[in-house]
């Protein structure tokens, strides 16, 4: 009976929950197989909690509230961090209800929370996140967004406390186990290692009715857990990883403190009176007793990625498949809005009426990087590789991002659905990639249109620039025609100049192998030729605003371009024989006018030559003849002034003899003289040195006749010191021997 009377309830509040506005589902065609309905429900759960989980940089470090559907999650963190409750009286019971109504005020068995939610305690500092309940007897869409969500939440955190929220009826003994039953399978398989939280674990019983004593619930709930022990290891005993899960969360449960108290286990007592329970003073009691728990007697550990699985029932499991191939094909669905996308964004671009030297450079490059991208895309083993393939190849463009977000939040999905059915689902990389393979395929049409409607503006370009030059080259020449003789020289040095410099740009041209840098090579040296025109803004070639390679473009005719300025070389070099031929010409002709003229001038000047070196003739043999007069009355004086300076040395050669021989003898006088100085201070020398000899001698003899007698005198002294001691000795030695004498005879007469 009691079984059927839980189905009944159960399947009652199964409608409840469909029917409450809060959870309504997608509206699906009446004609759906339950299949789809399934998978489109839970898609759309999935979306919407992406959008509504309250995630926060500022908290990572949380304590996660889980449980059984219907333990009171939500009634538990909001009371703890604070949150406006109020206890009301209805059908003879005290219950709790909240100002946003999330929670339910109906039987335990229905859940009114299907996001997770985040709870901050004012006081603390510290975030709760309340995560939906184990084993939602709603339906298997709610299961499947409830396993995601709670995963999501892990996943997203960096340190974690765990409470566990039950109901106090599960945990007393003569009940039935298979809620207990049913939150150790969940537990374990979200939790995949209980034995590394350990420090963060604690239980936290629920709906304890207000009549049990305090001082019998712990114990109680302990004695409870104890004895389970042993019975769940007849339940889990053939999965021996899974007894050894559920028996490591019990001891979690299970810490005592030093004084032998469990300090895990907390309990929350159904209000004895209505209204707010902030300012009851005993929730407050109750509430500070659980805060103690949680703050202080827990500690937060860092999770890893694997430290959280998923828990969904088989029923769930079912309906993956059929997820699967959803999303599966959304992924497609997905590809082909983002290949539109792109094609919509270059259809823009081109409509636009801006010229292609502006967007043909960059749009050839992102042509290229598609369909690399396309090429690497068909080649990917995995989803996510596919999708990074995307982030980091595809051009970057604010349209694609939506698409981009909502592709890596699907591959999440997948994978969290492989997670569940536990097997990996193949990466349709051809079918995916598919969509943008055939958008590269227009584009690289349009590309190519766009090259050869470039290339037929540049060849315009090419023969216009080159009629220009020769018509300003014509010009020239005929200008050169009437100019002077300077003036033609400078012409034609310039166009010998120009024949070099267009020599150059034959042999350079080829050599370029992007547009901009074969165009700026020619706007480069044209510039340079003495009749260039390329300065002007009209005259300018069509430089890309993003250069590209000329060779793998063959639209881009490189070497028409080339053949068109080899035909300006030919026509310089034509108009630069012909004007070089007519100098010529003129020059032959004036060169013999000269000629005749200096001819006429060479006669006229040989015969006032002639003239003048008759003139210079004569005035040079009147010369001759005046300066070898004068050379015989030089010599003469010469002679005369030899015979004096002879007679001159003779006598200074006498007074210099005379000089020497007084020298001489007055240097043997001082010298004599020196001498004599010398001796006689010698002779001085010794008196002296003997007297202080002798004075030396005398001091010494006294000296040594004062140590004799001072020695002497020390002797006597000593002798007579001597002399006194012995007679002192003899004086001391004579009173003892008469002593020795009375001391006998004393002795002798006592006897």
């Amino acid at each position: 009976m009691c079984f059927i009377w839980y189905t009944i309830l159960a399947l009652v509040h199964v409608s409840l929950a469909f029917n409450h506005n809060r959870l309504s589902a997608p509206k699906v065609s009446p004609l759906a197989a339950p299949e789809d309905q399934i998978a489109d429900e839970t898609i759309d759960l999935i979306k919407r909690g992406q959008q509504e989980i309250p995630f926060s940089k500022n908290y990572k470090n949380v304590v996660l509230v889980v449980g059984n559907t219907g333990a009171g999650k939500t009634t538990l963190t909001k009371f703890i961090t604070g949150q406006p409750l109020i206890a009301y009286r209805k059908a003879g019971r005290n219950l709790i209800k909240d100002a946003d109504d999330k929670i339910s005020h109906g039987s335990t068995l229905v859940s009114k929370t299907i996001f997770p939610d985040m709870f901050v305690d004012e006081d603390t500092n510290t975030a709760y996140f309340d995560l939906p309940g184990f084993s939602d007897t709603r339906n298997a869409s709610i299961e499947l967004a409830n396993s995601w969500f709670m995963k999501l939440v892990a996943d997203h955190v960096e340190k974690v406390k765990i409470v566990f929220i039950v109901t106090f009826s599960t945990l007393r003994s003569g009940e039935s186990r298979t809620d207990f039953k049913g939150l150790l399978e969940h537990a374990t398989s979200f939790i995949l290692q209980p034995s590394k939280f350990l420090p963060a674990i604690a239980l936290v019983a629920s709906k304890v009715d207000s009549y049990t004593p305090d001082d019998t619930i712990v114990p109680d709930i302990a004695e409870f857990l104890e004895t389970e022990k042993e019975g769940l290891r007849s339940i889990f005993g053939q999965d021996r990883d899974k007894l050894q899960k559920v028996l490591a969360l019990i001891d979690a449960f299970l810490v005592k403190n030093p004084s032998g108290d469990y300090e895990r286990i907390g309990f929350f007592k159904q209000p004895t009176n209505v209204g707010d329970l902030n300012t009851d003073p005993a929730m407050k009691v109750r509430r500070e007793s659980l805060k103690d728990i949680i703050d202080n007697r827990l500690q937060y550990v860092r999770k890893e990625q694997e430290d959280f699985g998923i828990s969904v029932s088989d029923n769930a499991r079912y309906y993956v498949r059929v997820i699967v191939e959803k999303l599966n094909s959304k992924f497609t669905d997905l590809m082909n809005q983002l290949a539109n996308a792109i094609r919509q964004h270059y259809q823009q671009q081109q409509s636009s009426n801006t010229p292609i030297q502006v967007f043909l450079g960059k749009f050839l490059q992102e042509v290229a990087q598609l369909e690399n991208m396309a090429q690497n895309l068909t080649r990917s083993y995995s989803r996510l590789s596919f999708i990074r393939i995307l982030a980091q190849q595809l051009p970057p463009l604010p349209s694609y991002s939506p698409t981009l977000k909502e592709l890596a939040i699907l591959d999440k999905n997948l994978e969290f659905y492989e997670k569940i059915d536990k097997r990996s689902i193949a990466a349709e990389s051809l079918e995916w990639a598919q969509p943008l393979r055939s958008t590269v395929i227009e584009l690289k049409l349009q590309a190519s249109k766009f090259l050869m409607a470039l290339n037929t503006q540049v060849e315009t370009y090419a023969t216009e620039m080159v009629k220009s030059l020769e018509t300003l080259y014509e010009k020239t020449v005929q200008d050169g025609n009437k100019a002077d003789h300077s003036q033609q020289e400078s012409i034609k040095q310039s166009l010998a100049k120009d024949l070099q410099i267009i020599e150059v740009l034959k042999r350079d041209l080829p050599q370029q192998l992007s547009f901009n840098s074969f165009w700026n090579v020619a706007k480069s040296t044209l510039e340079t030729l003495s009749v260039s025109n390329m300065k002007s803004p009209s005259s300018q070639p069509p430089v890309l605003a993003d250069d590209i390679p000329l060779q793998p473009h063959p639209q881009l005719k490189s070497d028409a371009w080339i053949r068109t300025l080899y035909h300006l070389f030919s026509s310089i070099s034509t108009k630069h024989s012909e004007f070089i031929r007519i100098i010529q010409e003129k020059k032959h002709e004036a060169g013999i006018q000269t000629l005749n003229s200096n001819i006429t001038n060479l006669l006229e000047h040989n015969s006032k030559v002639t003239e003048i070196a008759e003139k210079s003739e004569r005035r040079l043999n009147e010369s001759i003849l005046q300066q070898k007069k004068q050379a015989t009355e030089t010599a003469t004086r010469i002679r005369e002034m030899a015979a004096k300076e002879v007679k001159l040395r003779q006598e200074m050669k006498k007074e210099r003899e005379d000089l020497e021989r007084k020298a001489e003898a007055q240097v043997a006088r001082l010298r004599a003289e020196a001498i004599a100085r010398d001796e006689a201070n010698r002779r001085r020398y010794e008196e002296e040195q003997r007297k202080r000899d002798e004075e030396v001698r005398n001091r010494e003899e006294k000296l040594r006749q004062e140590i004799k007698e001072q020695k002497e005198a020390r002797e006597r002294e000593q002798k007579e010191r001597e002399d006194r001691a012995r007679n002192k000795e003899k004086k001391e030695c004579a009173v003892p021997g008469v002593v020795r004498v009375l001391f006998f005879f004393t002795n002798f007469a006592c006897l």
